[in-house]
């Protein structure tokens, strides 16, 4: 008997899988790869803003080539609205490196161009006063140096250009002034400053569970890395720290806290060992050296910065757990981008960038995952 077996052309399925949103710190952290894509797949580009070498007021930013990191194992959000489960408040407290961040994350938010059309937000020395006074919490004296500490930090005047701004009852992204820690102040005192970020939303109600607080601070704190540095900030900033996540902690227990993400310290691209900043240094952008080398040194950031918050978080009896209160690497992708700095100036990056977009998207997946659990 006689099988005859026809055979016919098949045509292979392909089938595209696309990686899901990341949505923890350690998808986020796990390595991966810059890449140049389409800039119609992301969120738009500021109208207001010209093509070219001198976009905005940040001098040398160039946005040619259209750049995205993506992570091994996930993606990342291109517009904000790609997640369904967002958190409703971002706010941002940290120096100006976090100001920019945020005015960034405002963009991709709620479409506020903070370069050239910033919306209008009045919080300070007699707002921070009124608020103290009205919580019937703090006494005279404590309302009085808190607004004179905060004063010196710059949050009441134009001296470093870094306001208190996002609170007016529409924003979904604030900015908290804090330089640094640098304080001689009792616990009281930083009761009153982290209730003032938690309440200075006006017209909404105060922070909670379905809003995300992104710290970080420090990264002038270690110059040269001279030992005096080192101890310097083992035993001012960390101590200081302390209190600040004492405070969140309490918010916490009561079941009121925001999520709060450590988002990691930003790498320099100085021509200095390192990257850092330094007396004397050029101020030409360049490559750091050996990145991995440098990530795995105790002594130099950003793993010194790095302990600084796991420190301060142990020693608050916190757990980095992922969940409420979180640690998100951006050092090492970040550090490969050195060509993403305003000319001359080698520690902050280009407003609308490919870092800037990476950070917006990374700090929003991941809050939103935590906001999930």
């Amino acid at each position: 008997m006689k099988y005859l077996l026809l055979l016919a052309p098949v045509t292979a399925l392909v089938v595209n899988v696309q990686k899901p949103y990341c949505a923890k710190v350690d998808d986020v952290g796990a390595g991966g790869t810059w890449k140049v894509i389409d800039e119609k797949l992301y969120d738009r580009m500021p109208e207001k803003i010209s093509r070219g070498p001198y976009r905005g007021i940040q001098v040398g930013c160039e946005y040619d080539k259209f750049m995205m990191y993506e992570p091994k194992t996930c993606r990342l959000p291109y517009h904000a609205t790609d997640l369904k489960k967002r958190p409703e408040r971002v706010v941002f407290m940290g120096d100006s490196v976090m100001d920019q961040s945020a005015q960034s994350m405002s963009w991709f938010m709620q479409k506020e161009n903070r370069i050239v059309d910033a919306k209008p937000c009045q919080f300070h020395k007699d707002e921070w006063k009124d608020k103290l006074t009205k919580s019937g919490k703090f006494s005279e004296e404590t309302i009085k140096d808190t607004v004179l500490w905060m004063e010196k930090q710059g949050g009441n005047n134009l001296k470093n250009g870094h306001l208190w701004w996002g609170c007016q009852k529409n924003s979904s992204v604030l900015y908290v002034p804090l330089m640094t820690t640098e304080w001689e102040q009792t616990p009281e005192v930083v009761k009153a400053l982290m209730y003032l970020v938690k309440n200075f939303s006006y017209g909404k109600k105060p922070l909670g569970p379905k809003d995300v607080l992104v710290m970080n601070w420090g990264l002038h704190g270690l110059k040269d890395g001279n030992e005096k540095n080192l101890v310097h900030m083992d035993r001012k900033w960390t101590p200081a720290l302390t209190l600040v996540l004492n405070e969140w902690k309490e918010w916490n227990k009561e079941g009121t806290a925001p999520k709060l993400i450590w988002r990691q310290v930003s790498p320099q691209h100085f021509g200095n060992a390192g990257g850092m900043w330094s007396a004397g240094v050029k101020r030409d952008c360049q490559a750091i050296g050996n990145i991995h080398a440098l990530r795995q040194d105790p002594a130099k950031y950003p793993t010194k910065n790095d302990q600084m918050f796991l420190n301060a978080a142990k020693d608050a009896g916190l757990e980095v757990d992922g969940k409420d209160i979180a640690f998100l690497p951006i050092w090492e992708a970040s550090a490969q981008r050195w060509d993403e700095h305003p000319t001359s100036d080698c520690t902050h990056y280009c407003q609308f960038g490919a870092v800037n977009r990476y950070w917006n998207s990374a700090i929003l997946a991941v809050g939103s995952g935590m906001i999930k659990k």
